[in-house]
């Protein structure tokens, strides 16, 4: 019976040690994608279901806009219930325009159009800021929900689903 030579003793424990390395590796990534699912599900509802943060867009304005911003429709409806404030955009892009609620606790809102999105008084005011970064920037709202080409089938509900669904929270 012949003896293992010494490369083939030094191969298998090359592909062995390789092994190990590799198992190790795939579990220190499966563990640290475990805690960052579990350490985000337990961070997105303190931030996101706090009323009194500040609601911050960018809005683009030319030179020639360069006078004070005016509020426009969708945050004037809001009258004293909300605070309102303007800064020159960092590297000169713009305008950030903030909103939040005066009172965070209040969950009456003024007579508001219809058409904003949302239950709560921090969705529709989310929804006023985005239509009101629109009509800053282009003088009009687009609404994704209402195409005019198409009609409603089986094939696009589930678009339709989540486009109505998204106005409430999400990103501005």
């Amino acid at each position: 019976m012949e003896q293992p030579r010494a490369t083939d003793q030094a191969g298998t424990k090359h592909k062995i040690g390789t092994l190990v390395g590799a198992t190790g590796v795939v579990a220190g990534v499966a563990t640290a994608v475990r805690r960052r699912i579990a350490s985000r599900d337990s961070l997105v509802p303190d931030w996101q279901d706090d009323p009194s943060r500040w609601m911050v867009v960018t809005v683009y304005r030319t030179g020639g806009d360069s006078g004070p911003l005016v509020l426009p429709e969708p945050l004037r409806a809001w009258g004293d219930s909300i605070e309102a404030r303007t800064a020159t955009a960092p590297g000169g892009r713009g305008t950030e325009l903030a909103v939040r609620l005066r009172d965070p606790q209040t969950d009456t809102v003024p007579d508001l159009p219809e058409e904003l999105d949302g239950t709560t008084p921090v969705q529709k005011l989310r929804s006023a800021l985005r239509r009101s970064k629109q009509l800053l920037e282009t003088g009009e709202v687009l609404r994704a929900t209402a195409p005019g080409t198409s009609e409603p089938t089986a094939l696009n509900a589930p678009l339709r689903a989540a486009t109505s669904a998204s106005g409430g929270e999400g990103r501005l």
